[in-house]
C-alpha cells in the first residue's frame, strides 16, 4: 500500500513542476484541513461514524479544491479552499451523525483496572513480525 500512494504521489508532484512552493503549501493545507476537522469531531462525539467520517473528508477536500480552482480571484481562492475544506467536512459530520443512529463505545478503551489501553508503534511492528 506504501507504495502504491508513493506512486500516486510521484504522478501527483509532476503536475506540480514549474508552480511555486506557495501553490503547494495550498494544497497540502487544503489536503490537510478536512482529515483535521473529522479528527477533532471524531475524538470528543461519539455519534461519528466511521463511514461519515471517511466520506466527509472526501467531500471536504473535493469541495476545497473545486472552490480553489472555481474562485478567479487569486488572493482569496486559497482562502475560501482552505475553509471550505474544514467547514464542509464539520457540516456532513453533524448532519450525518444526527441523521445516523451509530454511537461509538468510549468504555473499549478501558481496561478492565480502569486505566486507559494505549496502542504502542513496539507493540504494532511485534505483531508484524
Amino acid at each position: 500500500m506504501t507504495i502504491v500512494i508513493g506512486v500516486i504521489m510521484a504522478v501527483a508532484a509532476m503536475f506540480f513542476e514549474g508552480k511555486s512552493l506557495v501553490s503547494i503549501d495550498v494544497m497540502t493545507g487544503i489536503l490537510f484541513a478536512a482529515p483535521c476537522a473529522a479528527f477533532v469531531i471524531g475524538v470528543f462525539w461519539e455519534k461519528v461514524s466511521a463511514k461519515v467520517a471517511a466520506a466527509s473528508i472526501f467531500i471536504g477536500i473535493a469541495s476545497g479544491i473545486i472552490a480553489y480552482l472555481v474562485i478567479p480571484d487569486p488572493n482569496i481562492n486559497y482562502v475560501i479552499g482552505n475553509l471550505c475544506s474544514l467547514l464542509i467536512p464539520i457540516i456532513v459530520i453533524v448532519a450525518g451523525s444526527l441523521i445516523g443512529d451509530y454511537e461509538f463505545d468510549f468504555q473499549k478503551l478501558f481496561l478492565m483496572d480502569g486505566s486507559v489501553q494505549a496502542f504502542l508503534l513496539s507493540d504494532f511492528w511485534q505483531s508484524v513480525i
